[in-house]
């Protein structure tokens, strides 16, 4: 019975992984406004365990110098 739950859980964490590339806290606010009660920590073990990590924007670097002399 617990191994079901888990592997049912892990599916959901995975549903929404694909739809967006969500961080283990924006998920785990998902599962319990859906009426899951699971913890950010199980989230996050379950990602590890199916090998997802979260997509992270990178900051803007400028790479131009207008302030040469020519």
């Amino acid at each position: 019975m617990a191994f079901e739950r888990k592997s049912k859980t892990a599916n959901h964490v995975n549903i929404f992984f694909i739809k967006i590339a969500l961080g283990s806290p924006r998920i785990t606010f998902e599962l319990n406004s859906l009426g899951y009660k699971i913890s950010r920590i199980t989230v996050a073990k379950y990602m590890r365990e199916l090998g997802l990590r979260s997509k992270l924007s990178k900051t803007f670097k400028v790479t131009t110098n207008s302030k040469h002399n020519y």
